[in-house]
Parts: C-alpha cells; sequence; structure tokens
C-alpha cells in the first residue's frame, strides 16, 4: 500500500478552493446587475428630462404639477395658434398681436381679421385641434354680433384658470354701401368655385378610367405607391397628362390582419429605413400633386415616424394629404412644426355597392347627396379637394358630372387647390 504524500504548501496557490471562485462569480454578477440597473435608470432619467423640455411636456407640467415658466408656455402657445391660423391658411399679415391684458384674465390677445365670406367655425377648429395637441385647451369661445352684420368670435385658450391668450376672430359685415343698395340691386356674380376631383380605390378598377380620362377634365389618380397596379395607372395617368397622388401604405390599427398590401411602412422600422423607402417610392413618378396614406391610421399616431416620413417627403419637396386622420393624429401639428405642407380632403365620396336597380337607385341618392355637400363647403371657401371611390355605379355617376355643362364648377386640377391658399 504506496502512503499518500502529504499535500504541500503550494498546493493552496496552485489550486485556489471552489468556493472562492463561486464567490468571484456571484460578485461579478452583482456589480454586472448594477451596472445595468443604474444604466436603465440613467436612460429612464435621460428620456424623462427629454419629455419635460420638449413642449408638450412643459404645457402638461405647468397644467397638472404646477412646475415651469409661465413665459415658456406663453411661447408654446404662440406657436401652436400660429400653427393653426397657418392650417386655416389665415395670411400672417391678417394678425395683430396686442400685449395687453384681455377682459377676462391675464393673457396675450390677438386680433385675426377675415374676410367677408370668411368662416370662424373654420379657424376656430383649426387653433382648438392644435392647441389640444400639446395638452392645453379653448377654455370658452362666444359670438359678438354688431348692428352692421359684423361677427366676433372670442376665443379664451391656455389652461384651467390660467388663460395665455385671448384670440378674436373678426369677420366685417356688409358695410354701409352695401345696406344702401336698392332693393332690386343683385350683388356682384361670384365666380363659380374651383373643384379638384381625385378618383381613387383604383387597383381593381382600371378599365373603367380610360372613359373618365378620355373626357379631358383634369382628374388626378391615386395611385399606390406598391404592387401590381402601379405601373399602369402610372402608364395612364402618363398617357393622358394626369396628376398623381401618390399612396403610400403605412401601418394600419390591427396590423397584419388589415393590411395595406406589398411595401406597407411600419413604425417598428429604422427611420433611416422609413425615410429611404418614402424617397424611393417618389424617385421617377411624374406629376406627383401630393403624396398620401393608403391606411396608416396605427403610423399616424408615432411621432418619430412620422418625422421620418416627413424627412423622406421635405428632401423630394412633396407635400402630404391625410385622408380620413384618426383622431389622436399627430400629422398636422408635426407639418406645421417641421415646415411640410399639409392638406385633408374636404370630402369623400363613396357609393354603396350592389348591381340590381334598387342599389343603383341607392348609390346615385348618396352620391348626390355627399356632392351637394361639397358643393356648399366649396362655395364657402372658393374651392374644394373631393376623393371619389371608384366603382360601377361612380363612374356612371361621375360620366354625367363631367357632362352636365351646368354644373356650376370650375374643374381644376388637384396640385392648384392643395397649394392655392383657399378663401375662408
Amino acid at each position: 500500500m504506496v502512503a499518500t504524500p502529504p499535500p504541500s504548501r503550494y498546493s493552496a496557490i496552485l489550486m485556489p478552493p471552489r468556493r472562492r471562485a463561486a464567490s468571484n462569480a456571484s460578485r461579478t454578477t452583482l456589480v454586472l446587475g448594477v451596472l445595468a440597473g443604474v444604466a436603465v435608470l440613467l436612460f429612464g432619467v435621460g428620456e424623462a428630462w427629454r419629455w419635460s423640455r420638449s413642449d408638450r411636456g412643459r404645457v402638461l407640467a405647468a397644467r397638472y404639477l404646477h412646475w415651469g415658466d409661465r413665459a415658456q408656455v406663453v411661447r408654446v402657445m404662440s406657436q401652436r395658434i400660429r400653427a393653426g391660423l397657418e392650417s386655416a391658411k389665415v395670411p400672417a399679415e391678417a394678425v395683430e398681436e396686442q400685449a395687453r391684458t384681455a377682459t377676462d384674465g391675464h393673457a396675450l390677445v390677438w386680433r385675426v381679421a377675415l374676410p367677408p365670406a370668411g368662416a370662424p367655425l373654420q379657424v376656430n377648429y383649426a387653433i382648438t385641434h392644435m392647441v389640444e395637441g400639446v395638452g392645453a385647451e379653448v377654455l370658452s369661445a362666444r359670438e359678438r354680433r354688431g348692428e352692421a352684420g359684423e361677427l366676433d368670435v372670442v376665443m379664451r385658450i391656455g389652461l384651467p384658470g390660467r388663460p395665455t391668450h385671448e384670440v378674436v376672430l373678426h369677420r366685417p359685415g356688409r358695410g354701409p354701401a352695401a345696406e344702401a343698395r336698392s332693393g332690386d340691386a343683385q350683388d356682384e356674380a361670384q365666380p363659380a368655385p374651383r373643384i379638384a376631383l381625385v378618383l381613387t380605390g383604383l387597383s381593381q378598377e382600371v378599365a373603367l378610367l380610360e372613359p373618365l380620362l378620355a373626357r379631358g377634365a383634369p382628374l388626378a389618380l391615386a395611385v399606390p405607391a406598391a404592387g401590381p397596379a402601379r405601373r399602369p395607372l402610372l402608364q395612364l395617368a402618363h398617357r393622358h397628362a394626369a396628376e398623381v397622388v401618390l399612396q403610400i401604405p403605412m401601418e394600419p390599427e390591427n396590423y397584419p390582419h388589415a393590411n395595406p398590401g406589398p411595401g406597407t411602412l411600419r413604425v417598428d422600422m429604422p427611420k433611416g429605413k422609413v425615410e429611404q423607402e418614402v424617397r424611393r417610392f417618389i424617385t421617377g413618378v411624374e406629376r406627383v400633386a401630393a403624396v398620401s396614406n393608403l391606411m396608416g391610421g396605427f403610423a399616424a399616431q408615432d411621432e418619430p415616424f412620422m418625422r421620418a416620413f416627413y424627412d423622406g417627403l421635405k428632401r423630394e419637396g412633396q407635400m402630404f394629404l391625410q385622408v380620413s386622420p384618426p383622431s389622436r393624429s399627430v400629422c398636422r401639428v408635426l407639418a406645421s412644426e417641421m415646415g411640410v405642407e399639409y392638406d385633408e380632403p374636404d370630402a369623400v365620396l363613396e357609393a354603396p355597392g350592389g348591381d340590381d336597380a334598387k342599389a343603383r337607385a341607392a348609390a346615385k341618392k348618396a352620391l348626390d347627396a355627399a356632392w351637394t355637400d361639397a358643393l356648399e363647403r366649396a362655395a364657402r371657401h372658393g374651392q374644394a379637394l373631393v376623393l371619389v371611390r371608384l366603382s360601377p355605379a361612380s363612374a356612371a355617376w361621375l360620366t354625367a358630372l363631367l357632362a352636365d355643362t351646368e354644373a356650376g364648377v370650375q374643374w381644376a386640377t388637384a396640385s392648384s387647390v392643395l397649394r392655392r391658399p383657399a378663401a375662408l
């Protein structure tokens, strides 16, 4: 039997105990965990700081926490009110800013001069939409009518209990000269309103387009930016020198159950990829009047996505026509902030389906009613952009409308209506 030699004093150095190795590993894991926690905490603090420095963060902090500089809140509100006036096509020279105390609370007072045919309700809506986008609100709005028919709409805007602005929308009356006219005198004939028609829903209805385009009216085609219908529709637009509204597919709610088709831009895409794809869709397309969304209700609510989307539009010199914006859309406010031209259709005409006589009669009735509403808006504003979803029923209705020499409108190109300030 061979005796086992006793361990030497060097064996403890060469072979450290396993317990010490496990202790070191545990300590390393703890240190890494602490570092990761600190990194997450710092990231959260940084994001919170960045949010607090944003316009919306400043307004919400002032509203609910009573934090921040009042002057900063007033600056933000001034920017938003100006953006609302710009979206309503109010020229800058029509706005008079007065640094004085309002009648019912400390605020700046702005007086906005509208034309005699102006629509204060439309301007009110545009301003309301802008200020609500940063967490403020229209605290009150009231009308004052004068003896000569003039109308003032007085809006108090700001935070509850702390108004920052009083905006007075002033529309003049007819004036003494007009009141003195004799009863049988006729007002000067107003020019017929300008209406631009954009045909949409074309992927399955290409065969219906040729006879409509052959009539010579300046119809614009809403062409999907991706998919099999893109090429034939662009060729058709080129042959007839028709303008194009390029529909870029964007992520809708419930994607991919609801799917706008190939090439859909998603909110989880890298921002550089979104901008690159937008520019790729536009490149090579002639006579683009505007870029529009194909679905995209979810994407329209995501600010980082829309910033990248707008970066692509700005590089290509294009405007955005938003169809059916969701209630939480950031597109209008963001477009004003980034200097991107923005508009929405004045009306969308669509006929219910069906091929029998009863269905065709119902389709005509629905289209006639929607057209009457569109005409009323065009008469108030001097112009209107109308989308018509193409189908056999709407194609027959539109053929009759274009043949009507007494329709009482001037047919206009989409680009001239979109890029020309409307009368309010």
